[in-house]
């Protein structure tokens, strides 16, 4: 942090309210007071790109895990059971038991997908939810790791504030181009 205004002694209330409403309350910096004077503190440029960077990879990692955990899909499965399946955590926890009872060869019995269609699970079942599963949510990371990217690369706040993050993915499972 660095001084980014002084208001020397002696000053009256007012002067003294004037500093504080305009350097605390309207500029954000705080205010410490001093022997001499009073100091309003604020972020020196490199701290505020270290803050706007840190703050932009936080909101990148966020709106990736929003996409990756809140999709949904419908795989044919055993005779024209058409099942929908969500790539939720909970719904992955769940494969992922499911998948542990089938790789014994047994089936998984009275499954429930999202729209309702009941279902006796199969290992072939399972690793083709999953194959659907992935090819929905791995073009994430690359995408999440081009943004990641372009942030670190970044010397101004500026610069971090015009990155727009977009993690719409088109029908052939690629990333949509957006400038970074």
């Amino acid at each position: 942090m660095e001084i980014k205004a002084t208001l020397n002694k002696p000053f009256d209330q007012f002067q003294k309210n004037d500093f504080i409403i305009t350097n605390n309350r309207q500029l954000g910096y705080e205010i410490r007071e001093t022997i001499e004077a009073l100091e309003a503190w604020g972020l020196t440029d490199e701290e505020k790109l270290i803050e706007a960077k840190a703050n932009k990879q936080q909101e990148n990692i966020n709106a990736c895990n929003n996409k990756r955990y809140n999709q949904s899909f419908t795989i044919e499965l055993q005779e024209d059971k058409l099942c929908e399946f969500d790539t939720s955590e909970q719904t992955q926890r769940d494969l992922l038991t499911a998948g542990g009872v089938t790789s014994r060869d047994l089936t998984y019995q009275g499954w429930i997908c999202n729209n309702g269609t009941e279902i006796n699970l199969t290992e072939e079942d399972i690793q083709a939810i999953f194959q659907q599963f992935f090819m929905m949510v791995s073009p994430l990371y690359a995408i999440e790791k081009r943004y990641s990217d372009a942030i670190e690369a970044c010397t101004t706040v500026e610069e971090v504030n015009a990155i727009e993050l977009n993690y719409e993915i088109n029908e052939d499972i690629e990333p949509v181009e957006n400038e970074v």
